[in-house]
């Protein structure tokens, strides 16, 4: 089995997530990478699309997600994500990072994040 990760990084949304009355108002920009594990082989057969988890509709969906609803917490903006990528039966697991460049912390700091793995009981093909 061919068995591997397809991974996306940099996914931009500005959207309205946070827990301050202001972050819901004014929004910001986030960046979202996901990183998910499938299996390859398949596709790395046939080299068709139809075989693998096409990317670009996922980056699409996760950028629905992200604009879609208001969360308070990356955590939960993080587990909406990873619920729609697991919806794909060719995915058994997913790792999703949320980070917030312009997060408020009080110090200096170029941002602040949150990363959530989540796998599906899928099994596996030996």
């Amino acid at each position: 089995m061919d068995q591997g990760e397809i991974f996306i990084e940099g996914i931009r949304v500005y959207a309205h997530h946070g827990v301050f009355p202001e972050e819901k108002k004014k929004g910001q920009d986030f960046l979202i990478d996901i990183r998910l594990e499938a299996d390859l082989e398949k596709a790395s057969l046939s080299d068709s699309i139809d075989d693998t988890v096409d990317y670009a509709a996922v980056a699409r969906s996760v950028a629905e997600v992200a604009t879609s609803h208001s969360f308070n917490l990356l955590e939960s903006l993080c587990r909406a994500i990873a619920d729609r990528i697991l919806s794909d039966e060719k995915v058994f697991s997913v790792e999703v990072t949320v980070r917030k460049p312009d997060a408020y912390l009080g110090v200096e700091a170029s941002g602040a994040g949150v990363v959530l793995r989540r796998s599906i009981g899928r099994k596996k093909r030996d």
